[in-house]
């Protein structure tokens, strides 16, 4: 919603299947997993893999915060 408000183009495109357990992202979130991966925000794991259920590291949160202040600041 976010991005929506501050008008960042988001395109709907096959992104999940990059991610290797696409199948484990919860239905109401794979939108936004989507969006966020076509915008590079967000890249999953080494591993080819998004890891949904997962903790996010504190290093992790501050390089997505980071990442959508630069997409914000365009």
């Amino acid at each position: 919603r976010l991005l929506k408000a501050y008008r960042i183009n988001l395109e709907k495109t096959a992104t999940l299947v990059k991610y290797t357990d696409y199948d484990k992202i919860a239905a109401w979130a794979k939108d936004a997993v989507s969006e966020l991966t076509s915008l590079e925000i967000v890249n999953g794991n080494a591993n080819g893999t998004y890891n949904p259920k997962g903790l996010l590291k504190r290093a992790e949160l501050a390089e997505i915060i980071l990442k959508l202040i630069n997409k914000l600041g365009k």
